[in-house]
């Protein structure tokens, strides 16, 4: 990771908007693409196999990431919501999949705020960004398989 500098971006911290008295933004990013390779590369040294395999690993962990976040929603379990979308933020974070990480974090500081009442909604738009998210890093991983 040589550009702190992405990183520290990538780690922005969310605007407390439980305080605000609104719900988190959770705004569709249609136009954006869904991570910026340049940056992910910058974050692996330009090791395009690294960032593959590292692809490869978040595609094979995303199903059961996904699954505990929604069990979490359903059990209305704020502390698991936390963790398991604190992880998820860190791991597309790797790639700079910006619209993924603002809906991971969105869904983080709903469960620890611990007023779930847009946990299903935050974990929708999280799961939609994530469509967006896994043919890109399919694609990524099919070039080095």
């Amino acid at each position: 990771m040589k550009d702190s500098n992405v990183l520290h971006a990538m780690q922005d911290p969310a605007p407390n908007v439980q305080d605000a008295g609104v719900p988190p933004p959770f705004l569709s990013e249609d136009a954006d693409p869904p991570f910026n390779r340049n940056a992910a590369l910058m974050q692996v040294d330009g090791d395009e196999e690294l960032l593959a395999e590292l692809a490869k690993m978040l595609l094979g962990e995303l199903p059961i990431q996904l699954a505990a976040l929604r069990e979490a929603v359903k059990q209305g379990d704020s502390k698991a919501i936390e963790r398991t979308a604190h992880a998820l933020k860190g791991a597309v974070g790797n790639f700079a999949a910006r619209g993924s990480f603002d809906r991971a974090r969105d869904l983080e500081m709903i469960g620890r705020a611990g007023d779930l009442a847009h946990a299903p909604e935050g974990l929708g738009a999280l799961e939609e960004s994530l469509q967006r998210l896994e043919p890109a890093l399919a694609r990524l991983v099919k070039t080095y398989e």
